[in-house]
């Protein structure tokens, strides 16, 4: 007797094809920055989002140098599509939360959404980061799959040192050789 083949079993196979893709991150994308060995602004510019994403933005400070880092992105104003949920995080290279960046939704008088996170400027020396950006691509219409966006820069700013004016110095000077002569001991007078 041959035994009959269930006709549920490649739809109970293609369910779980289809929960795992649901499951995915629609893109984890991972650019990468490259060395940053002098004062730049970098793009960032990430399109095609429908569903959850997870992109990295990785970059080296190189030896011997330091930048202040910033960075903004926004997803724009759309009445189409929206990223309700975008939010932003800088990594050392051993995965410790250096920055989470500040999101804000800031809609339009005609209330349109848009969605923004900010880094403040952090001091980044040698070594290696990761800036991290995920959220959720929404198309606003029903029947059909809009995808989204969001854009913005990554700043790296030099680092000055203040050089202190000549009379900086001068008033030093004065005030060293005030405390030289406030230490000197007393002569001692004949009687």
């Amino acid at each position: 007797m041959k035994l009959a083949r269930s006709p549920f079993k490649p739809l109970a196979g293609a369910a779980l094809a289809a929960l795992a893709l649901a499951a995915a991150p629609a893109g984890a994308d991972e650019i990468a920055f490259g060395t940053i060995g002098s004062a730049a602004s970098l793009p960032i510019d990430r399109s095609g989002i429908l569903g959850p994403f997870e992109d990295v933005f990785s970059f080296s400070v190189a030896a011997g140098a330091s930048f202040s880092f910033s960075s903004f992105v926004s997803t724009g104003l759309s009445n189409r599509w929206s990223i309700p949920d975008l939010a932003g995080a800088l990594y050392d290279a051993g995965g410790h939360l250096i920055e989470a960046g500040v999101s804000a939704s800031n809609p339009s008088a005609e209330g349109f959404p848009r969605n923004d996170v900010s880094f403040a400027s952090v001091l980044l020396g040698a070594g290696s980061y990761r800036l991290e950006f995920s959220g959720t691509g929404t198309s606003l219409e029903s029947d059909l799959p809009i995808t989204s966006s969001y854009r913005g820069t990554a700043d790296f700013a030099a680092v000055t040192t203040p050089v202190p004016e000549p009379a900086t110095f001068l008033l030093l000077a004065l005030g060293l050789a005030g405390v030289a002569v406030a230490a000197r001991p007393l002569s001692r007078r004949p009687a």
